[in-house]
C-alpha cells in the first residue's frame, strides 16, 4: 500500500547515511526495476500486486542467489516466516511501527551477513586455488628428472623428488627431520 511504502521509505531515508530506495507497487514495476538496476538488497512486502506470497524470492534468487531479500508483512504468521526463511529470505519483519523502526538495523545485519558470506566464498576459492597450485607443483617436482627439493626459510625441507633423495642419500622421511643445510653433506 502507498501508506506502508511511505512509512518504510521515510524510515530508511532518515537512517544515518540513508538508503537509496527504489519503489515498485506491482510485479511489472518490480521486474522492470530489478532488470534495469543493481541492488544490494531487496525489501519486499509479502503481498505485491501480481506476486503470490514468496514468489519474489524465487524471482530474485533465479537472477542472483546471493542477493538478500527481506520480507515485510502485516498479515504473516509464524508458518509464513519459517517458509520464507527456508526459501532463502535474509529476514522477515512484521509491519508494526516498532518493527519498521528497526528495519535499518535488520537491513544492515543482512548486508553484513552477505559481505561475510562473500568473504567466506572468496577464502574457500583461494584455498581451493592454492591447493590446486600445490598439487600441480608437487606433481611437477615429483616427476622431474633432475633433483628438486623445496625448503622453507626455517630450514625445513618441504618437498623433494626421488632424484633429490638419491642425490643426498636421505629418504623423504629423514629429509623432513633435518635442516636442508645438513642435506648438502650426505650420510
Amino acid at each position: 500500500s502507498p501508506l506502508d511504502r511511505d512509512l518504510v521509505r521515510h524510515t530508511l531515508e532518515k537512517e544515518n547515511g540513508g538508503f537509496d530506495v527504489v519503489e515498485a507497487a506491482s510485479r511489472a514495476a518490480f521486474e522492470t526495476a530489478f532488470a534495469n538496476g543493481e541492488f544490494d538488497l531487496i525489501l519486499s512486502d509479502f503481498n505485491i500486486l501480481g506476486f503470490e506470497g514468496l514468489q519474489v524470492l524465487e524471482t530474485v534468487h533465479a537472477k542472483d542467489a546471493n542477493l538478500p531479500v527481506v520480507i515485510v508483512t502485516g498479515t504473516g504468521s509464524e508458518e509464513i516466516a519459517v517458509e520464507a526463511m527456508k526459501r532463502g529470505a535474509a529476514d522477515y519483519v512484521i509491519k508494526t511501527p516498532s518493527h519498521i523502526q528497526r528495519l535499518p538495523q535488520t537491513i544492515h545485519a543482512a548486508l553484513e551477513r552477505k559481505r561475510l558470506e562473500a568473504e567466506r566464498r572468496q577464502a574457500e576459492e583461494n584455498i581451493k586455488s592454492s591447493l590446486e597450485r600445490e598439487r600441480f607443483l608437487g606433481n611437477l617436482i615429483r616427476n622431474a628428472s633432475v633433483a628438486v627439493g623445496v625448503g622453507y626459510p626455517d630450514g625445513r625441507l618441504g618437498m623433494c623428488n626421488l632424484a633429490f633423495q638419491k642425490l643426498t642419500g636421505y629418504n623423504e622421511e629423514e629429509l623432513k627431520n633435518i635442516s636442508w643445510n645438513n642435506v648438502l653433506t650426505p650420510p
